[in-house]
């Protein structure tokens, strides 16, 4: 699930710190730019779905896409 993208690497480290403050596991995808914050590693589409569906309960826009061209 990708609940943003940035110009930076540092820009994208600090909403993932502010994903972690919440309780949220989140990581920085790509090294180069847009840097994208994603949560979560899902075996399914349809995983990915509920659990955005949850994130989006708590005020966190995003959507699914498959991570490493998978």
């Amino acid at each position: 699930v990708q609940v943003g993208a940035y110009g930076t690497a540092a820009e994208a480290q600090k909403a993932v710190d502010r994903l972690h403050t919440r309780g949220i596991e989140a990581r920085v995808d790509g090294e180069a730019k847009p840097f994208r914050v994603r949560i979560g590693h899902y075996t399914t589409k349809a995983e990915a779905g509920k659990a955005l569906a949850g994130f989006k309960k708590l005020g966190i826009d995003g959507f699914v896409t498959s991570a490493g061209g998978r």
